[in-house]
């Protein structure tokens, strides 16, 4: 009873907190519990529960007691439990069906068929390029076009394995439409080889950015906008398309575009090639749906239309329309870097700060209102009018929702006399959420705005008591709090920010103080001058006059900020003890008046940072592991290794070629997700562009200390590029020959075995590849770069059994030209890699290359299959893992890791 008192008060005015805790964790066994069940039986389950829970109730209140109210509780607390439960189970039973209804989408990868369908939602075109959401009714394959076989009986319908000519199962389609002048536009294309290599690489490509269904609702275009070509949603369409293979995550960092494309209702994604026939579809769409998708998208476009007016320079522009509709289209890549280092992206996502923006002036009439019953429910009324006009604008954004659904209750309560506890209310628009969709909890937008809500309930109070009154009620009183907000919720969210950006801000408080404050009077006044329509100029020209200079100092000064060597620090992916350890000091902190509640949480406090301790000290004192990446970066080569000893080495760059560059689009992205601070060495196989192409940039962008090169240079820009940038950052560049041995961690052994011979092989730059063994205690790992026979045949007459390895790169990507029988046969690898890209135009790899290393007993993973291919060794055993598919039968001294 003594624990119960202990916590009972602090809990007593939270109902919704504890429920919906319980929900949450619900939801989280639900997730553990991948095998969904079947309606009937959820609902049997949930309502012996619920008749569970009638009988302990009944029987606690005839027989009253500690033992008759324990069953109760406990009844009471599986019901909400398993509430959470159903609501995923549902969820998930629903998303399995209709994986299995529309399971024969699979066949129809790079397939042209002719589709039905009604536009659901269309994107403002960026760069002669939109999107389309299309809900498909039937599709249709001709004779060229069908992967079935002739003597399939149409009439026998759909099973998993075949489509019919005339498939009749709807499904949801994203199309990607080309508006530029050649071919009008669309029109039927051929596909080479190569270009499906490209469009594939283009669609695994796609960051979430790109592809936020969100930017969809919010850049809906208005009826009659000239670029529309006549489309308009709600329009039904019959248009040949080319269906995309589903997108895969292929490397460790990369963002996973098809489960993002399922949480989103996306079932599918093509290329819009061809529209054969387009007709209004009146009287078949609901009146939220023309209010969403028309009425909305029309006021938003006027509303862009004004901006672009009273702004016409394009910088100024584009950064009124981030701030105030959350519309970031116009901004650099560059720019959004700087406002995320520098503390400031939220000022561009539309959320609770704006929302309190726009809610701001109604609270100041609250007084005036409160006096009678008629001007209240009028008040309340136009408040929620007003919310629903800001979110349409947004495009229903979901943090703009969720922010909203927030300041309705806040204000019902204040209107009405019914305060409620601050965070009871945010649990109950918690909960509405999660119950509408479970899903939520798992996105990083929810898990950021819930996170920092609740910081600032939690932890401002006590922050505040801090501040001596002579300052806190001082004119500098309101700046403190600015400061004192930016700088709480900037240490709250830290689990959050650096488990999926791995970045932390520490210069945002100071940062925020010098924009936030601006932002209060910026962002209503730009509101009203863009959004109330036949403003005189006379009556528009000095706020813009005075909005001008602010929209070009609020990026310079994100863009400051974010650029300084302290304005952020790098994290990698930290354990959940952390996140424990942090979530029982925050609570410590917001509990620290209490103090039997104090005591309690400061013993876990210790009792965790105990256990991270004993846990940094075991990884420490034990085996530590080689962990070497082979990254898939298309037809080219890039492997990262990390030493025993913590030093980050790179094999090869990737290549930088058609407009892609591997260092700049995958290889920089994944050392910041492996929180990569400094590269120790690179070495490059050979001057070939597949080879070195991302070199530049990871000298631009990471601090190297040295690069190991053959010693014989090339004339290739790509190449000169590299080389310029190296003298500018200082870095040293080394020339390898036969025999050296490089020394960057005690715990490894590296030697270099070639190139061997300076004339060998004429001018044939292949066979004057770098070839590179690792040892590790008993493990060894053979690179070969781009290696052909005749050097192989070199190497196997020098080195002899020296050769042998346990894992080998294959050499030339698999070539035919490569992995001759007697190298192969003398490596006598237990694992044999092959880095190449899906259906290249070099056919690689070569099927005799792959039969010689086949019968040699090696197994094979091929990047172009497995995505990234990661294996550890800890001296004396060797453990893999893939980003792409299961992985393969594993030979005998290799383990899976799971």
């Amino acid at each position: 009873m003594e624990r119960q008192e202990r916590w009972a008060p602090y809990l007593s005015g939270v109902p919704a907190l504890k429920v919906s805790l319980l929900f949450l964790i619900g939801i989280g066994l639900a997730n553990l519990h991948f095998a969904t069940s079947t309606p009937r039986m959820m609902l049997i389950a949930g309502c012996g529960l619920i008749l569970f829970w009638i009988a302990t109730e009944w029987l606690s209140q005839r027989n009253p007691g500690w033992f008759t109210g324990l069953p109760a509780s406990a009844a009471y607390f599986l019901l909400i439990l398993y509430a959470g439960w159903f609501v995923v189970q549902m969820q998930q039973y629903q998303h399995t069906k209709n994986a299995e209804l529309i399971a024969p989408l699979k066949l129809l990868a790079w397939e042209e068929p002719v589709v039905i369908g009604v536009i659901e939602e269309r994107s403002r075109p960026v760069e002669n390029r939109e999107r389309i959401r299309l809900r498909v009714r039937t599709t249709l394959l001709t004779d060229d076009h069908s992967p079935v076989d002739d003597a399939f009986d149409a009439s026998s319908g759909a099973s998993h394995n075949i489509i019919p000519i005339e498939w009749h199962q709807p499904y949801t389609l994203l199309l990607y439409r080309d508006l530029s002048a050649e071919n009008g536009g669309y029109g039927p294309q051929s596909r080479s080889v190569e270009d499906a290599s490209e469009e594939i690489l283009a669609v695994e490509n796609l960051s979430e950015e790109d592809l936020a269904v969100e930017s969809l609702a919010e850049e809906n275009l208005a009826v009659g906008d000239p670029s529309a070509r006549g489309l308009a949603v709600g329009d039904s369409l019959r248009v040949r398309v080319r269906l995309y293979p589903s997108p895969e995550k292929r490397n460790p960092h990369d963002f996973d575009t098809a489960q993002w494309l399922k949480s989103q209702g996306i079932d599918a994604q093509g290329r819009l090639l061809e529209i054969l026939t387009s007709s209004g579809y009146p009287g078949r769409t609901s009146g939220w749906t023309v209010l969403k998708t028309r009425f909305w998208p029309s006021i938003r476009q006027s509303v862009l239309e004004r901006i672009d007016r009273l702004f016409p320079d394009p910088e100024e522009g584009g950064m009124a329309k981030a701030l105030f509709l959350g519309q970031k289209e116009a901004l650099s890549g560059d720019t959004k870097t700087a406002f995320s280092r520098s503390g400031l992206s939220h000022v561009m996502a539309v959320s609770g700060l704006h929302v309190g923006f726009v809610v701001a002036p109604f609270w100041l009439l609250i007084p005036w209102i409160r006096s009678s019953t008629r001007k209240k429910a009028a008040g309340f009324l136009l408040l929620c009018l007003l919310l629903l006009f800001y979110a349409g604008l947004t495009g229903f954004s979901a943090s703009v929702m969720r922010a909203s659904l927030m300041a309705v209750l806040l204000t019902f309560g204040k209107l009405f006399s019914r305060q409620g506890h601050s965070i009871n209310l945010v649990c109950v628009v918690l909960l509405m959420l999660l119950v509408i969709d479970p899903g939520m909890l798992f996105q990083v937008g929810f898990q950021l705005s819930f996170t920092a809500v609740f910081i600032i309930l939690l932890l401002m109070p006590a922050a505040q008591r801090q501040i001596p009154n002579r300052l806190r009620y001082s004119r500098a009183g309101p700046l403190i709090s600015v400061m004192l907000v930016s700088a709480v919720v900037q240490v709250g969210l830290f689990p959050v920010l650096t488990a999926y950006f791995g970045e932390f801000s520490v210069i945002g408080p100071i940062a925020n103080l010098l924009v936030v404050p601006l932002l209060s009077g910026l962002v209503p006044a730009g509101l009203l001058i863009s959004v109330v329509p036949g403003l005189p100029e006379w009556l528009t020209a000095i706020p813009v006059m005075v909005m001008r200079p602010l929209l070009r100092w609020i990026p310079y000064a994100a863009e400051t900020f974010g650029s300084t060597p302290v304005s952020f620090l790098r994290f990698s992916h930290d354990s959940v003890w952390l996140h424990l350890v942090w979530a029982t000091g925050v609570l410590l902190l917001a509990s620290w008046r209490r103090y039997r509640i104090r005591w309690t949480l400061l013993i876990l406090l210790q009792a965790g940072v105990a256990i991270l301790l004993f846990r940094s000290i075991m990884e420490g004192s034990g085996v530590r592991e080689l962990e070497i990446t082979f990254l898939d970066v298309g037809q080219g080569d890039a492997i990262h290794i990390r030493t025993p000893g913590g030093q980050h080495l790179l094999i090869d760059t990737g290549p930088a070629m058609r407009g892609r560059d591997a260092g700049e689009d995958i290889l920089i992205p994944y050392l910041e997700y492996a929180g990569v601070d400094t590269i120790e060495a690179i070495f490059l196989s050979h001057p070939h562009a597949d080879h070195i192409g991302g070199t530049e940039a990871i000298l631009r962008t990471v601090p190297v200390k040295r690069v190991f090169e053959t010693p014989f240079p090339a004339e290739s820009s790509v190449y000169r590029r590299y080389r310029e940038m190296a003298e500018r950052r200082g870095v040293q560049v080394v020339p390898l020959s036969t025999g050296e041995i490089v020394e960057v961690d005690p715990a490894i052994q590296i030697f270099v075995l070639s190139p061997y011979g300076a004339g060998l092989s004429g001018g044939n730059i292949n066979n004057r590849s770098m070839v590179l063994r690792i040892d590790y205690g008993e493990t060894t790992f053979l690179f070969t770069g781009d290696a052909e026979k005749a050097l192989e045949q070199e190497l196997v007459q020098a080195y002899g059994d020296f050769l042998n390895a346990d894992v080998l790169k294959a050499g030339h990507h698999g070539s035919n030209t490569s992995s001759s029988a007697s190298f192969v046969s003398m490596i006598s690898p237990d694992w044999t890699v092959v880095s190449c890209a899906f259906e290249n135009r070099f056919r690689h790899p070569g099927r005799e290359a792959v039969t010689r290393i086949h019968d040699s007993g090696s197994e094979m993973l091929f990047t172009s299959l497995s995505g990234a291919i990661q294996i550890r060794s800890d001296g004396t055993q060797l453990k893999y893992r893939t980003v792409v598919g299961s992985n393969p039968i594993k030979p005998n001294n290799l383990s899976m890791d799971t």
